[in-house]
């Protein structure tokens, strides 16, 4: 039996373990599965324009469990996410004055599928940005676009544990997929007036899985994004039909590493700069395999999509141990990829630089000209060449363009050479190569 001065902190703390249980069972019973659902469903569907539907949902002691999860907008091919189990915790202190708060959202092996439809358009590309200002009238946002009824979302942190991502590009005749699985990713500190961290890592699919980490802010206010990008030993085959729609197995084989740090503005404008590696590199050629190649470039490249204009203020290529510095603008990548570009290099091969362009001959499988082409070509490169020191003659023979497949005007280049004495001048060079070039396997 108890002391006398123990019966009263005894009683006290008995009936609030009491007033617990009661309320914990109030809670559940109260909020059943139909309640929870109309009280979630509304301010998702709200603010992500699309079709929400849970299998279960019930409630814990930190807040609503959900299992079951889909969101698909109607006549989707397929749905934008589908969740294994989302937690929506809310504020304890807004419990406490009766009204239910959801601060914290936590995705556990969720599947997101985006898509790239056959004109080119995003899946989601009403939840970007500029696309939202500009579909306010789209039916799929007027439909959701009326105040939010349910429970207040004041989101300080957007998790998600061991997501898949699906990438699917229906443009892309077999069309193509890319996988990215054990994602991680924290989204914190929502806020209109200050910048978004957010952390992502996760392993893209290919003959082996390799890392992809990257990691930045996001200001709303302005809608720019500034971040870190790290790969490493992406499978190249995998990325191929996503930068080589012509032939899509254009690269065969090859590994990925880069570090890049990239600012973006209203996802249109983009700056990146950094360095990158591509390893064991082999591209399919006239039905044939090139010899193995291996790249390291530092690069500083500024974008704009809605101008379709890539500018390469500087690249630094070494290719197979041999350097070059290039400096160009490439335009029109969406329909017929063209590419100005100033190329200096003080020793490199040509056949193997332009093996990277499918469809182009090295200058060792150049068609034999007659004894008159023959003549005026010399003619031409003797023009452009400058003497190396103690030289009295001029270099060989150095091809003005790449043969091109497409139609259209014809390509201006002009090339000036220097030998080095005592080369093997069929092989090494030491050239400026000013000229135009329209790409055919983009």
């Amino acid at each position: 039996m108890l002391p006398k001065k123990y019966k009263k902190p005894a009683l006290i703390l008995g009936g609030l373990v009491l007033i617990f249980f009661i309320l914990v069972l109030f809670v559940r019973l109260y909020f059943t599965g139909e309640l929870i659902a109309a009280m979630i469903t509304p301010p998702l569907e709200h603010y992500l324009h699309r079709n929400v539907t849970l299998a279960e949902a019930k409630v814990g002691f930190r807040g609503f469990r959900v299992k079951g999860l889909e969101i698909r907008k109607e006549g989707a091919h397929a749905p934008l996410l589908k969740g294994e189990k989302l937690e929506l915790r809310w504020k304890f202190k807004e419990l406490l004055k009766g009204r239910v708060v959801i601060h914290t959202l936590v995705f556990t092996r969720p599947e997101i599928t985006l898509v790239r439809q056959k004109d080119g358009s995003l899946n989601i590309a009403d939840l970007l940005p500029e696309m939202a200002k500009a579909e306010k009238t789209a039916p799929a946002r007027k439909k959701h676009n009326r105040k939010p009824a349910g429970v207040p979302l004041f989101i300080t942190l957007l998790a998600m544990q061991d997501a898949r991502l699906n990438f699917v590009d229906l443009s892309q005749q077999p069309q193509a997929t890319l996988k990215v699985s054990r994602i991680r990713s924290r989204l914190t500190d929502f806020s209109t007036a200050a910048p978004i961290p957010f952390e992502i890592e996760g392993q893209v699919q290919g003959a082996e899985e390799r890392s992809l980490i990257i990691n930045g802010t996001y200001d709303l206010a302005k809608d720019t994004l500034k971040g870190k990008v790290d790969l490493q030993g992406i499978d190249l085959a995998i990325l191929s039909p996503f930068v080589a729609s012509n032939p899509p197995d254009l690269i065969q084989q090859g590994k990925l590493t880069m570090e890049a740090s990239m600012a973006a503005e209203a996802f249109d404008h983009f700056l990146t700069q950094g360095s990158l590696a591509l390893s064991g590199l082999k591209i399919k050629k006239d039905k044939r395999l090139t010899e193995t190649l291996e790249i390291e470039a530092g690069f500083q490249l500024d974008a704009v999509r809605s101008q379709q204009t890539l500018e390469i203020g500087n690249l630094d290529l070494v290719l197979n141990g041999q350097k070059a510095k290039i400096q160009g603008i490439l335009t029109q990548w969406q329909q017929r990829p063209h590419l100005d570009f100033t190329l200096n290099s003080p020793q490199i091969k040509l056949d193997e630089l332009l093996a990277l362009f499918s469809g182009t001959p090295s200058p060792t499988e150049e068609p034999k000209a007659d004894a008159g082409q023959q003549a005026a070509q010399d003619k031409h490169l003797a023009e452009n060449v400058v003497p190396g020191p103690g030289s009295e003659s001029a270099s060989p023979p150095v091809p003005t363009e790449p043969t091109k497949k497409s139609e259209g005007p014809p390509e201006k280049s002009e090339v000036k050479t220097e030998s080095t004495p005592g080369t093997d001048q069929s092989k090494e060079v030491r050239f400026i190569w000013i000229g135009s070039y329209t790409i055919n396997w983009l």
